[in-house]
């Protein structure tokens, strides 16, 4: 999981102002995360 493209992905969202499409991807991101962490156990 590459983080410092997702945090290029939210910035560019967050520069659209598009609220729905950030959640979209901040939910995303957690479910991506929550899944790295629990292969990583």
């Amino acid at each position: 999981m590459n983080v410092k493209l997702l945090m290029e992905n939210i910035k560019i969202h967050e520069l659209t102002g598009n609220q729905n499409s950030n959640k979209i991807v901040l939910a995303r991101m957690g479910n991506g995360l929550a899944s790295y962490l629990f292969l990583l156990r």
